[in-house]
């Protein structure tokens, strides 16, 4: 779906991000975070900002060189091990700047970030997939 370059990735975890969001409200059903009427003062704006706001940009900015460089890397096997890579290092930075332990969160974190990926960029990803067949049939 989408080529795999800065901006995208940088949509990436912003994509990621909301719908991990979206799948925790949903879980938990507290709706809270998006009545976005009871915000009064500047003071709840920024605070409602930095709740939103602060993972993705914080992950946005520790990985998006590893993320954009790994299709970057011919081989699959080398793009899945930075991928996995990747995925480690955000959940640990997920769980250290969230709670300190591993939760049911961090798992979750982990199947949005391999299913928004994967639902990305596919087409990539299955064109490193043909292109390590067809080095494979010569």
């Amino acid at each position: 779906m989408l080529k795999p370059n800065v901006i995208n990735v940088i949509a990436f975890f912003f994509i990621k991000y909301v719908t991990f969001y979206i799948f925790l409200m949903l879980l938990n059903q507290n709706y809270s975070f998006i009545r976005i009427d009871q915000l009064r003062t500047g003071q709840d704006v920024f605070y409602y900002l930095f709740l939103f706001l602060f993972l993705p940009v914080v992950m946005t900015v520790l990985l998006i060189l590893p993320v954009y460089l790994s299709f970057k890397i011919k081989n699959i096997f080398g793009f899945s091990t930075v991928f996995l890579i990747v995925l480690a290092l955000e959940c640990v930075i997920y769980t250290w700047s969230t709670s300190q332990r591993i939760t049911s969160y961090s798992f979750y974190n982990l199947m949005v970030s391999l299913i928004v990926f994967c639902v990305l960029f596919y087409k990539a990803i299955i064109l490193k997939m043909a292109k390590r067949e067809n080095h494979n049939i010569r």
